[in-house]
């Protein structure tokens, strides 16, 4: 069958999946979803590590300082600490250390400079 889904790790292995109601699919694909992660439980657990090492594994080449080193607040947000900043063209390499609102601008300005001096130009006017 060749229907695609929400989770694309899901396969209906019997044929009377399209005569199912929604809630026997949902039940069906829970059932094939748990017992697919039971099989390969190491596997998975594996590849996520590896994808978030590939995503976010940039480790940083010096300790937290005290300050944010774009504003220099004290850190604040819900965990109360720096977050390490990279580059996400070059996923690996460090940039430095950043307060939860400096790293949240960042990523919604899409480490686009020209956005940013854009955005400090519009303020400023």
């Amino acid at each position: 069958m060749s229907t695609k889904h929400q989770n694309h790790s899901f396969r209906p292995e019997f044929a009377g999946f399209a005569q199912m109601t929604p809630e026997q699919r949902l039940a069906a694909k829970r059932q094939y979803n748990r017992q697919h992660y039971l099989e390969n439980q190491e596997k998975l657990k594996a590849a996520s590590r590896e994808r978030a090492r590939r995503t976010k594994g940039a480790e940083p080449t010096r300790p937290a300082p005290a300050l944010c080193e774009a504003c220099g607040a004290l850190p604040s947000g819900k965990f109360n600490v720096l977050h390490a900043d990279h580059n996400h063209a070059q996923p690996y390499q460090f940039r430095g250390w950043l307060c939860a609102c400096c790293n949240l601008t960042l990523g919604q300005a899409q480490d686009s400079p020209a956005r940013l001096r854009a955005l400090a130009n519009y303020l400023e006017r």
